[in-house]
């Protein structure tokens, strides 16, 4: 019987997901300086975060970006989803700081899509988003991808 699709180790499949992020963060990056004509230097922030980077623009702490790989084409699906925390967070951070969190999506298809996670999202729901960690359900912040900026 001929293999279909590799299978990948739980350590292939994480390292492969780091590579993915990484590449997603450096065109973020060259697009940011495209945009801005500035020094742009992200830094991965500290595990547990409700981020994953601080964005700098000329060496001022600029904005926070949550970044995720998606296994799926843009557009076959007509949401995305964030744990409602990490909207939450993202809304305290803007009202009391005034510093924005972006959401960062990186389709399988190489789409790059940006949205501002300070804004409302389009449903909230309970539900298991990875049976691989056990049946416990958390609550997550959907939004419709055509509220996303396509960046690449």
């Amino acid at each position: 019987m001929e293999t279909i699709y590799k299978m990948t180790t739980q350590e292939e499949e994480y390292q492969a997901t780091i590579e993915r992020t990484l590449e997603a963060v450096n065109i973020y990056i060259e697009k940011v300086k495209e945009k801005n004509g500035k020094e742009v230097i992200c830094v991965e922030n500290v595990l547990y975060a409700d981020s994953d980077y601080l964005v700098y623009i000329n060496k001022y702490l600029n904005h926070f970006l949550e970044v995720k790989c998606r296994r799926h084409k843009y557009g076959k699906f007509m949401t995305t989803k964030v744990p409602l925390r990490k909207h939450s967070t993202a809304e305290h951070f803007y009202i009391r700081n005034k510093i924005k969190t972006y959401f960062l999506c990186y389709f399988s298809d190489d789409t790059l899509c940006v949205l501002d996670l300070t804004k409302e999202p389009n449903n909230v729901s309970s539900q298991v988003a990875r049976h691989d960690r056990g049946e416990e359900k958390d609550v997550y912040a959907f939004y419709d991808i055509d509220r996303f900026t396509i960046i690449s």
